[in-house]
C-alpha cells in the first residue's frame, strides 16, 4: 500500500458519520472497504483486508465503553514480505514508508505533532471534528490508527489522567 493509498483511506475513517457501534463500524468496513468477517481461532469475529495488503485491521474500544465514551481505533499495518525479516535493507524499505506517509499526511492535514512513542516515531493530526490520525513507525512495520472524535476525546484524557 502507498503512502497515497494510506492516507486516502485515513481521509475515508474520519468521513463516516461517527460515532457507530463496534458492530456498524465492522460492517462498514466490510461494504466500504472490502475486508470480510471471519472465525479466529480464538472464536471470535475479525476483520480481514485482503484486498489491500494491510495486516490486522481491528476495531478498538476502550475498556469503560460508556455511551458517547466509545472509541473505534481502525488500526492497520503496512506489510509485504520485506516487513517479516530485520535487516538494514528491510529497515530502509519501512523507515521510507513511514516518511513518505507523514509527508503525505502533511500535505493534506498540516503540521504533524511528531512525538517519540515507546521507542517508536509517531506523527499525530489533530482533525477539525476531533478525531486523529497517528502513523507510527516501529520495528516490526508501519502502523496507522484513526481515532474517531469519542477515541481521540477518550485517548487524551486517559494520558493527562496518568500524568
Amino acid at each position: 500500500m502507498t503512502p497515497v493509498e494510506i492516507c486516502d483511506l485515513l481521509d475515508r475513517l474520519a468521513g463516516w458519520p461517527w460515532p457507530l457501534t463496534p458492530a456498524a463500524t465492522q460492517a462498514r468496513c466490510v461494504v466500504d472497504l472490502g475486508y470480510a468477517l471471519v472465525r479466529s481461532d480464538q472464536d471470535r469475529m475479525i476483520l480481514v483486508d485482503e484486498a489491500h495488503g494491510l495486516d490486522d485491521p481491528e476495531v478498538l474500544v476502550p475498556r469503560d465503553g460508556r455511551p458517547g465514551q466509545v472509541a473505534f481505533g481502525v488500526k492497520f499495518e503496512a506489510t509485504d514480505d520485506l516487513f517479516q525479516v530485520r535487516t538494514p535493507e528491510a529497515d530502509a524499505f519501512r523507515g521510507d514508508l513511514y516518511t513518505h506517509t507523514v509527508a503525505e499526511g502533511t500535505r493534506r492535514w498540516g503540521s504533524a505533532d511528531l512525538r517519540r512513542i515507546a521507542h517508536n516515531e509517531g506523527a499525530l493530526w489533530l482533525l477539525p471534528g476531533g478525531g486523529a490520525h497517528l502513523v507510527r513507525l516501529t520495528r516490526g512495520g508501519v502502523h496507522v490508527h484513526h481515532y474517531t472524535p469519542q477515541g481521540a476525546e477518550h485517548t487524551t484524557a486517559e494520558k493527562a489522567a496518568k500524568r
